[in-house]
C-alpha cells in the first residue's frame, strides 16, 4: 500500500501558523482589548482536499531582544493521524531571522543566516522526532549567496520574516505591490506580493484566556503572493502551487485566513479558530495540547 505523503505539506502549513502571531506582536501598540495584542498561543484549523484536516498550534516566547516562535501541527487523513511537524524561528532585535528550523518525522532543515549568504543544513534524527535540536545530526549542508538586484544585495526573508515585514513594506491599499525574496533550499526565490482587495467583515474565534467566543468586525486586505518567475509555478509561497491567498487584518497585516493549492493534496483552507494569552510554553514542548 502506497504511503500517503502529507508530512512535507503539513510542515509548510505549520510554518504559517506562527506568522499570525508574529505579525500581531510586531505591529506596534494597539488599543486595549484588541484581539491582536497580548497573547502568545494561537490555534488554526485546516481543510485539505476532500479527506484531509489539520490542527495547528503556535507558541511565542522571548522578549524584544530575541523572540522564539514555535509551531506544532497534526495532520489527519480520513480521521487517521498521518503526519506531525514543528518549526522554530529565532528573530533578532531587528526582526531579521537568525535561524529557521523545520522538523517532520522524516526530515529536518536548518537555515542559518550570515552577512553575505545563508546555509541550509539537512538533518536526520538521532533520537526520533521527539528529540530537541540537539537530537538531530547534519548529513549535508549547502551555502547560497544573497541575490543581487539593480546592483545591490538583497537579503532574503524566511517565510515568517516576510509576513512580519508586510506591516513595514509600504503596502497599504489595494493595488500596492512589491517583490520580495525568500530563502529556499535551492537558493533565494523572488515573489510578487500584492494587495488586491479590501473589505470589512465579522470574525469569530475562541478567546483562550476566558473560554468564551469573541466576535468583532475587522477591516481586512486580501493579499496574493505568487512566484515572480512564471517557470516557478510549482515553487509557490510556503510550498503551495502558484498563488497563495492571505486575508490579513488591515492595520497589523496579521494573517487570519490562508488559502492555496498543494500538489497531491488539493485545495487547502486555513482559518483562525482560537487565540489567547497566558504563561508561555516552556522550550522543548513539541506536541499540541490536543490533536
Amino acid at each position: 500500500m502506497r504511503r500517503f505523503r502529507v508530512p512535507a505539506t503539513i510542515l509548510a502549513l505549520a510554518c504559517l501558523v506562527g506568522l499570525v502571531s508574529l505579525a500581531a506582536v510586531r505591529s506596534g501598540p494597539r488599543a486595549t482589548g484588541s484581539p491582536w495584542n497580548d497573547w502568545n498561543t494561537l490555534h488554526l484549523e485546516a481543510r485539505m482536499g476532500p479527506f484531509g484536516s489539520g490542527r495547528f498550534e503556535m507558541r511565542l516566547r522571548g522578549d524584544e531582544r530575541k523572540r522564539v516562535v514555535e509551531t506544532f501541527s497534526v495532520a489527519r487523513f480520513m480521521g487517521l493521524r498521518v503526519g506531525r511537524s514543528r518549526t522554530v524561528s529565532v528573530l533578532g532585535p531587528d526582526g531579521r531571522t537568525e535561524r529557521y528550523e523545520q522538523y517532520s518525522r522524516e526530515r529536518g532543515r536548518r537555515y542559518v543566516f550570515g552577512d553575505g549568504g545563508y546555509t541550509v543544513e539537512k538533518l536526520e534524527a538521532k533520537n526520533g522526532f521527539e528529540a530537541g535540536p540537539e537530537g538531530w545530526s547534519v548529513y549535508s549542508a549547502s551555502e547560497y549567496p544573497y541575490s543581487s538586484k539593480d546592483g545591490r544585495i538583497v537579503r532574503p526573508f524566511d517565510y515568517y520574516a516576510l509576513l512580519v515585514h508586510l506591516r513595514d513594506s509600504g503596502l497599504d491599499k489595494p493595488g500596492d505591490e512589491a517583490e520580495m525574496y525568500v530563502a529556499n533550499t535551492d537558493g533565494p526565490h523572488p515573489y510578487r506580493v500584492k494587495i488586491v482587495e479590501a473589505r470589512t467583515t465579522e470574525r469569530s474565534w475562541l478567546d483562550l484566556a476566558t473560554g468564551n467566543e469573541r466576535t468583532e468586525p475587522l477591516r481586512e486586505f486580501r493579499i496574493t503572493i505568487v512566484p515572480s518567475d512564471p517557470g516557478d509555478e510549482d515553487e509557490g509561497f510556503m510550498n503551495m502551487q502558484g498563488q497563495t491567498e492571505i486575508w490579513v487584518e488591515a492595520g497589523s497585516k496579521a494573517p487570519i485566513e490562508i488559502n492555496g493549492r498543494v500538489p497531491r493534496v488539493g485545495l487547502v483552507k486555513m482559518k483562525l479558530q482560537a487565540m489567547g494569552s497566558g504563561r508561555p510554553a516552556p522550550p522543548g514542548t513539541h506536541e499540541p495540547e490536543s490533536d
